[in-house]
């Protein structure tokens, strides 16, 4: 343009903190975005890391089972990948607070962010194993538009409701009774209102 060249001008005290970190002065000029992208990135891991967490625990509650040793392994995995998001923020945010620059690539907080990502990824893989391999609902048409009742842990009933049936349960000597009544009028003050 008018024979200048556009120079950036850097202070002494960066000159001498890039020469020392190893970092390249250009490399240095897009810290704030590689932080801001790095804290993003962590940030995203740790709520699907926390998700998959949620998706497990209310799968177990969901079938109302104990989780199986696969579970707990999908749950140590993205545990840890939590753990790690947490050391990688409680790390930028400490060296933040103390009004210094906080360096992405060192390695402490580049290991945090990639085990974090690794362990969220294989937690995520062996969900979609887990899901994939677990097999389809074997309940009847009959025992999804009744209720099931849970008689001791490994026995079940399942009972069809209706508005004009009656059903009587009885246990008798261990023994439990269904007698099903269909197309009985419910008496008004006892049955079933809309």
């Amino acid at each position: 343009m008018n024979g200048e060249e556009n120079k950036t001008v850097e202070s002494p005290e960066s000159d001498k903190d890039a020469e020392t970190s190893g970092v390249p002065p250009h490399v240095r000029k897009i810290q704030p975005c590689s932080v801001t992208l790095s804290f993003d990135f962590v940030r995203h891991f740790m709520l699907i890391a926390t998700g998959g967490i949620a998706f497990v625990v209310g799968m177990t509650q969901a079938k109302s089972m104990a989780p199986t040793p696969f579970m707990w392994w999908i749950l140590i995995f993205f545990g840890l990948s939590c753990i790690a998001g947490f050391l990688f923020f409680m790390k930028g945010i400490g060296v933040i607070a103390k009004g210094e620059h906080f360096e992405v690539w060192k390695p402490f907080p580049r290991y945090c962010a990639l085990s974090q990502m690794v362990l969220c990824l294989f937690g995520i893989f062996l969900l979609c194993f887990l899901l994939a391999s677990s097999p389809p609902s074997s309940e009847t048409e009959d025992e999804q538009n009744g209720r099931i009742l849970v008689v001791e842990q490994d026995q079940k009933i399942s009972i069809p409701f209706s508005k004009d049936a009656i059903t009587k349960i009885e246990v008798v000597g261990g023994k439990v009774i269904l007698n099903h009544f269909d197309n009985v009028p419910l008496p008004e003050s006892e049955g079933i209102k809309d």
